[in-house]
């Protein structure tokens, strides 16, 4: 996963704060669908920005799986 290189914005905020205190976080993503998955990671977030041209700026945010992710369907 990626988000933008602004340590002002909240997903940064929140990427590098879970990065900092290296505790295992529970991780909810919810699809198009509707489905949901759910994970026990680690979350590390890498600062050193992507520079492609006619891309903004990103770093790339990393999830340390702690089991096999649940899946609920829609």
């Amino acid at each position: 996963m990626y988000v933008a290189d602004d340590p002002t914005l909240p997903g940064y905020l929140i990427a590098k704060a879970a990065n900092d205190d290296r505790l295992p976080r529970a991780i909810r993503i919810t699809l198009a669908n509707g489905a949901v998955l759910l994970y026990n990671a680690y979350i590390s977030l890498s600062t050193i920005p992507s520079l492609t041209v006619n891309e903004l700026m990103s770093v790339q945010v990393t999830l340390s799986l702690l089991a096999e992710p649940v899946r609920y369907a829609s």
